[in-house]
């Protein structure tokens, strides 16, 4: 189904408030976790340019990735579309996988008419969402692999391993 894919490695909630969502994760075992506070983020969503401010945290639970993510803006997102009337205390959002042969990942959705819904580019790698709530109920995340990008999920799974469980943040 996933063509491309090494491998679900995250799994990503919206959150109404990071800090809570953040206690509610590491009180769960998770973490501890990379805080992310008011980034702006340029992205493409819908084929047009936008930014989207956010809150997010990062941190490891039974060795997946946990990616918590609050908007601080009202602007139209994948965020927004699974999320119309709000954002809940914590709701599943995306499961993220790396991909090995991204645009492989991305042609085979653009074949069944599924074209990225938001797509972006974060310290040297691409990323991108498709819309698979008509079937599967959760967005995809796809992360193009890449060094950068395995580095930077090694140091967010180093966090988990090194858990100390004094605090929720590293």
């Amino acid at each position: 189904m996933f063509y491309g894919i090494e491998g679900i490695t995250q799994v990503g909630f919206v959150v109404n408030d990071l800090e809570a969502a953040v206690d509610r994760w590491f009180q769960r075992g998770a973490g501890p976790f990379r805080a992310f506070h008011a980034i702006d983020v340029p992205l493409v969503y819908r084929q047009e340019p936008t930014n989207l401010k956010l809150n997010l945290a990062l941190g490891h639970c039974d060795g997946v990735q946990i990616e918590l993510i609050q908007p601080l803006d009202d602007r139209a997102s994948i965020f927004r579309d699974c999320f119309p009337h709000g954002w809940p205390e914590e709701g599943l959002h995306h499961l993220g996988m790396i991909a090995s042969d991204y645009d492989r990942f991305l042609q085979t959705y653009a074949d069944q008419g599924k074209l990225p819904v938001m797509e972006g580019t974060f310290s040297g790698y691409r990323f991108g969402f498709i819309d698979t709530r008509d079937t599967l109920g959760f967005m995809l995340e796809a992360f193009e692999r890449t060094e950068s990008l395995l580095s930077f999920f090694d140091e967010i799974r180093a966090l988990g391993k090194a858990r100390t469980g004094a605090t929720p943040y590293a």
